[in-house]
């Protein structure tokens, strides 16, 4: 409604000036994010982009504040109207904005993006640069693919990066033929497995990218921590990083068929 009513008072001197006519196409941008959130993944988008539609919306909205709000002090019935619509305003933002979880700050949870960034994991990902070296092929769930990436300078291996799926070396019971197979196609010289997955479902909804097998029996349930553990008795892997909750291992060997 704001977004209307500072269109329609626009004034001819303010679309001669480029950084308005700016504002403006950038505010027009705001229905079709609201759209967004109509189709898969579209609420991410619409999130993200938010931060550069408001700043254009933000602009129309004052020109029709500025033409609309009275002069005079304003009455109570006006400034109690007021109130409430932006009372719909900020409530239509915090249910379709971030969840509460990746707002707030709290201990780790699983795969929640920014919640699921602590020291434990940055600590692996700063030790991988400072014993291993940057440029490394690393597998590792979608949180520490990216701490690997920045922290450790590492090359973290994915469907998205690779067109190489990796999810289905953590998530099965063992370390199978075709889990060594993925290794060798990616090129893949470290595995990072975090332990901490096996105690909750991702809260972004999958652990390490779109399409992933599921956990087991029954679905929807986290996966298993014995999956997660696999690696310390499979042959040709070794263990060279255990904080407890991360283990890293050098699965050099297989690469050449051991």
């Amino acid at each position: 409604m704001g977004l209307a009513v500072g269109l329609l008072h626009l004034r001819r001197e303010h679309l001669r000036q480029a950084p308005m006519v700016t504002l403006v196409l950038v505010a027009l941008a705001y229905p079709a994010s609201l759209a967004l959130h109509l189709v898969p993944d579209g609420g991410e988008l619409a999130n993200r982009a938010s931060e550069f539609i408001f700043a254009g919306l933000g602009a129309v909205l004052a020109l029709g504040i500025d033409r609309v709000w009275p002069g005079r002090r304003a009455g109570r019935p006006r400034v109690t109207m007021a109130a409430g619509w932006l009372s719909v305003v900020f409530s239509g933002g915090i249910l379709l904005g971030w969840p509460p979880q990746l707002l707030l700050p709290g201990p780790y949870l699983v795969e929640a993006d920014s919640r699921s960034v602590d020291a434990v994991s940055v600590a692996a990902a700063v030790w991988t640069r400072e014993d291993l070296d940057p440029g490394n092929r690393f597998a590792a769930d979608r949180t520490n693919r990216n701490l690997l990436g920045t922290y450790g300078g590492q090359e973290p291996v994915s469907d998205y990066n690779d067109g190489i799926v990796t999810a289905q070396v953590f998530l099965s019971p063992t370390l199978d033929d075709a889990d060594r197979s993925i290794l060798r196609q990616g090129n893949v010289r470290y595995l990072l497995v975090d332990r901490r997955l096996s105690t909750a479902l991702p809260l972004v909804g999958v652990y390490f990218e779109d399409g992933e097998p599921d956990t087991g029996s029954p679905p929807g349930r986290p996966v298993p921590a014995a999956w997660l553990d696999k690696f310390d008795d499979a042959a040709g892997v070794s263990c060279i990083y255990d904080s407890g909750d991360i283990r890293i291992y050098d699965v050099g060997a297989l690469l050449h068929g051991h």
